[in-house]
């Protein structure tokens, strides 16, 4: 099923925004010296849509990872957790399809030493060069947290000063990319760390895409699921019209929202089984879905679920029969990536959003039960 689930994905990407590129894999062999200790490594890579955790089931000190990818790059992420560093950073890869890693030394503390095949360190693609433009702001964040990392959750005075410093470091970055925007790393960050983030205004952000990176990068994966986000970000309130999206329900069966055009009302659900608020609203929808699902009001529950198990339970627990999603990026970037959970939308028959739960402030959906009945 998850083999069958990624081949689908990959099939209504090209479709839904035009790259026209096919399912590609990598294949990434890491080799760690035997004084790393593998239960303090960990591993995860992002495939262009998603970040995907890689569990490591051996002993062996030679870990080889192979998946699909849609990004020009996968990225590799390997942190090593060790007890005397309060703060750990990640080592980050840029890999090509068929890459290798060696790493060497007898340092138990760090991975700095390594031996990169058809591989590059986000380090030496542009992020070198970030530091040094940005390094006074990146020096007062550091200077601060190697102080203060273990009581900004305690205290609220701390805190903010963490808020202060790294959107300082957030503003350098983004004029960073602005001026050296030939760079894929430039590309690459804008869509990690700007594009879904709601501190940024997507209108300004779009105006940045169209001014620094539709040319180069116009025909890119990347490029083109930067315009979906900020398109759904922009189009996702009530009075607008629905964004469309084509997705796989949890069983692999086809779930497109153009369908339900002319015939049926959509319920939109974005939720996650962690989410308490998302929970206490399922009796709710279930009393909708049992008493008009035969009517004219169909439900389309999307979970932010990383974990599938957990995720099938609550749906089981929570009697949600209806047509359930999980954790699909392209449903997701369709609706600008929204954090913000639980999000719920009434789409009409003609795929306007005549209902939102943030935009009514209807956070215990009285209001779209009372608007259901009245359809």
């Amino acid at each position: 099923m998850k083999i069958r689930y990624k081949i689908c994905l990959g099939l209504l990407f090209s479709t839904l925004f035009g790259v026209s590129k096919a399912e590609v894999r990598f294949n990434a062999k890491i080799i760690f010296p035997l004084s790393i200790e593998l239960n303090k490594i960990s591993i995860e890579y992002h495939n262009g849509l998603q970040i995907i955790p890689y569990k490591i089931s051996t002993q062996s000190h030679i870990i080889e990872i192979s998946d699909v990818y849609y990004s020009q790059y996968p990225v590799l992420i390997i942190t090593y957790n060790t007890n005397d560093n309060i703060v750990t950073y990640p080592e980050r890869y840029f890999l090509e399809k068929k890459s290798e890693l060696t790493y060497f030394g007898n340092s138990k503390n760090n991975l700095d030493s390594v031996k990169l095949i058809r591989a590059y360190k986000v380090k030496d693609m542009g992020e070198n060069q970030f530091d040094l433009f940005a390094k006074k702001e990146l020096d007062n964040l550091t200077s601060f947290l190697f102080v203060n990392a273990k009581y900004i959750n305690d205290s609220s005075l701390i805190f903010q000063k963490f808020i202060e410093l790294d959107v300082a470091v957030q503003k350098k970055k983004l004029k960073f990319i602005q001026v050296n925007n030939k760079l894929y790393y430039s590309l690459w960050v804008f869509k990690e760390e700007f594009v879904s983030n709601i501190e940024y205004n997507a209108d300004s952000l779009q105006q940045i895409y169209k001014q620094f990176f539709s040319t180069k990068f116009s025909n890119t994966f990347e490029a083109k699921l930067i315009v979906s986000v900020l398109n759904g970000r922009l189009n996702s309130f009530k009075d607008k019209t629905a964004p469309l999206f084509s997705a796989r329900d949890f069983n692999g069966n086809k779930v497109e929202l153009l369908k339900f055009r002319g015939e049926k009302y959509v319920i939109l659900n974005f939720w996650a089984s962690w989410c308490q608020p998302c929970i206490a609203e399922m009796p709710i929808l279930d009393s909708i879905n049992r008493c008009y699902s035969k009517k004219n009001v169909t439900i389309i529950s999307v979970s932010q679920d990383r974990n599938r198990k957990k995720c099938l339970n609550a749906i089981q627990r929570f009697q949600m029969n209806w047509i359930n999603i999980i954790n699909d990026p392209i449903v997701n970037s369709a609706y600008g990536n929204n954090p913000a959970l639980p999000q719920v939308y009434l789409i009409n028959k003609e795929g306007k959003i005549i209902y939102s739960r943030t935009d009514d402030k209807d956070y215990d959906l009285k209001k779209l039960y009372s608007i259901v009945e009245g359809l």
